[in-house]
């Protein structure tokens, strides 16, 4: 009878962290002989883990899931451990593996979704320093010049778009403006998609603001190649 009443609370302690937890909490001032488990080994299988951000990128979510389950729960625990995902180790007497792949899944998940809302917010405050940087006939007009010299789109923006952003720090005008807007918000973060987006949208804008002016709207409207740009 006390042997089924151990197995009782040993197959609810699996199924149930919290109750485990309870349950080691009470039993902890009790003396044992059961040697302590040595921790698992991290050396090799972390060098061979799978990349879980490629895996989840290429299958989707649902196919991510199915894949995960298929990896034996040593793989399991050793990514937990490798991406940090369990830092109070909720995860820790957990033995069944599709919990695990579970629990991984929505970790992952959250943090993607955490990593979004910040490229988002900082494409919005780049193109706000953008849109508030001054631009005056001088400045437009050798944005014109560039275009003239058929200079590469991407090259323009990086070269004379942080010129006049006021923030954070930049190197003087003998050169090019790299301000902290440049390396933390564009260069780093955003990906090539976000990147073209970005600069579509400052050059459309110079664009219009040169327009304005009578003599480097003639020039531009001789530029011919903006005329097939997308």
């Amino acid at each position: 009878m006390l042997q089924k009443l151990v197995k009782l609370l040993s197959d609810e302690a699996d199924r149930n962290p919290k109750f485990a937890d309870e349950l080691d909490a009470l039993l902890s001032p009790l003396p044992t002989s059961k040697p302590r488990r040595k921790p698992e080994q991290q050396g090799p299988l972390s060098e061979s883990l799978p990349d879980i951000h490629t895996e989840y990128s290429t299958k989707g979510e649902s196919g991510f899931r199915l894949w995960l389950r298929d990896q034996p729960i040593k793989v399991l625990r050793a990514l937990i451990r490798a991406h940090d995902f369990d830092a109070r180790r909720r995860t820790a007497k957990w033995k069944n593996g599709e919990q695990l792949s579970e629990f991984i899944t929505e970790q992952l998940r959250a943090r993607l979704a955490r990593g979004s809302g910040f490229l988002s917010s900082g494409m919005e405050r780049l193109k706000k320093e953008l849109e508030d940087a001054p631009r005056s006939h001088e400045f437009l007009s050798e944005y014109v010049r560039e275009l003239e010299l058929h200079r590469n789109e991407e090259d323009i923006f990086i070269r004379l778009a942080f010129q006049n952003v006021s923030a954070g720090g930049a190197y003087g005008r003998g050169g090019t403006f790299v301000t902290s807007a440049y390396s933390e918000i564009y260069d780093q973060p955003l990906d090539v998609n976000q990147k073209r987006e970005l600069r579509r949208w400052w050059h459309d804008k110079v664009q219009r603001e040169a327009e304005r002016h009578e003599d480097l709207h003639a020039r531009l409207a001789k530029v011919s190649w903006l005329k097939s740009r997308p």
